[in-house]
């Protein structure tokens, strides 16, 4: 498998994002992935969405480029493939204003097929005997321009990911999971849409629900609180 017939674009212009989602209108499924930071802020803030189609690979630039027409997209019956896709999909939701209509997450198919919450390097060597590049997690995807490495590290999230997902859907297929996996993509997708309330902050204490009742509600009035003055400021409820 040679992942450098793969096209790799990148795309920093409106009207290049503009150009690209008139191809991905015509795309039934297509992978992606996003890049973010969000160490020093409650929100997650968006560095580089990767997408993976059949005309290869897009790194689209946010801070160049307006992606809430990527709901276009999004509003299709096309299906977007993602790995662990919960914090991506908060991600999109929030840049974007929707969420893909039918989703395929590989770590929770993966699942079905008896691998325990599967990494994407461990996926690509258990199904297509590939190595992922190694790169540094903790890299700056806000630099500008980015690196020759960022650039190969971040395409190499999605460049297989479509061919990851058809093995995964016919093993699903052959041992007659598919449905159940379709179930929980379904959830993930309902969770995700769903307003984080403030007086439900209390529940992520931990020993909270061993305190008495007077207690209890002191820690979950103290954790709306915090949670909510938190996502005022847009500041990580620890820094509360």
């Amino acid at each position: 498998m040679n992942g450098g017939d793969i096209e790799l674009r990148l795309i920093e212009t409106q009207k290049g994002f503009d150009d690209l989602l008139q191809t991905l209108l015509g795309n039934s499924i297509y992978a992606i992935d996003t890049e973010f930071h969000r160490e020093k802020t409650y929100f997650p803030k968006l560095a580089l969405v990767q997408i993976r189609s059949s005309q290869g690979i897009a790194l689209i630039d946010p801070l160049h480029v307006d992606l809430s027409s990527l709901s276009k997209v999004f509003l299709t019956d096309s299906q977007a493939v993602f790995h662990a896709g919960s914090q991506d999909l908060e991600v999109l939701l929030r840049e974007v204003g929707e969420l893909p209509k039918r989703i395929f997450d590989t770590q929770i198919a993966a699942g079905f097929i008896g691998m325990r919450t599967p990494s994407l390097a461990a996926l690509h060597e258990t199904l297509l005997g590939e190595k992922l590049p190694k790169g540094d997690r903790l890299t700056n995807w806000f630099q500008r321009p980015l690196s020759t490495s960022q650039k190969e590290y971040a395409a190499s999230d999605v460049r297989y990911l479509l061919e990851i997902q058809e093995i995964l859907t016919t093993k699903l297929g052959e041992r007659n999971r598919l449905e159940w996996a379709e179930s929980e993509f379904n959830v993930l997708l309902s969770k995700r849409n769903q307003v984080v309330n403030p007086k439900d902050a209390w529940v992520r204490i931990k020993e909270a629900k061993h305190l008495n009742k007077e207690s209890r509600g002191v820690a979950q009035a103290l954790a709306e609180w915090r949670e909510t003055v938190a996502k005022s400021s847009d500041m990580p409820p620890r820094y509360i």
